[in-house]
């Protein structure tokens, strides 16, 4: 029964795990909205980030989150277990060396039983929200990877006003 109530309120409240090139986790992202336990959270195939975060955990959930170097949540490059704080926290991660990317990342509730570390993700999702710096969401749903590359790209470049016209993104 208390594991049917803790899945109930995994369902509710669900972490965001966003990807972008700036320190500090600022800037453009592209993002996994409400991203599920142990769902694998991808960037596009040629795409690759230096920082990653994990936003809005809840302060009395205990979890593991990990950044991943292959795009299917597999080469674990940095994880790290949540901390009991009152309300949400964000975790920022930046990686260790210039030549080490993330291109995935999933989270997991440490009370499982069985260990995710050592298992492959078999859920996955392509990122599905770019968030722009002055706070615009745009809804990536529906668009195949080359499509969220160009549009990111996009933002990255300054020419974000064409790229959310060409693919007609819907504010959020």
């Amino acid at each position: 029964m208390m594991i049917f109530v803790f899945f109930l309120i995994a369902v509710a409240m669900a972490i965001d795990l966003r990807f972008m090139n700036q320190p500090n986790c600022k800037g453009n992202t592209v993002a996994c909205l409400n991203l599920k336990p142990d769902t694998c959270c991808f960037v596009p195939s040629g795409r690759q980030f230096r920082h990653f975060s994990f936003v809005a955990v809840p302060g009395d959930w205990r979890i593991k989150m990990r950044g991943f170097v292959q795009y299917d949540c597999n080469g674990a490059l940095l994880e790290h277990d949540s901390e009991r704080v009152q309300g949400f926290k964000d975790y920022c991660f930046d990686t260790p060396a210039p030549t080490l990317d993330i291109r995935s990342g999933r989270y997991w509730f440490l009370s499982n039983a069985r260990e995710a570390s050592t298992t492959p993700s078999t859920n996955c999702s392509l990122v599905d929200t770019m968030i722009l710096e002055d706070g615009r969401r745009y809804a990536l749903h529906g668009l195949d990877e080359d499509a969220i590359s160009e549009a990111f790209e996009g933002a990255l470049n300054g020419t974000v006003e064409a790229a959310i016209n060409k693919f007609d993104l819907a504010l959020l």
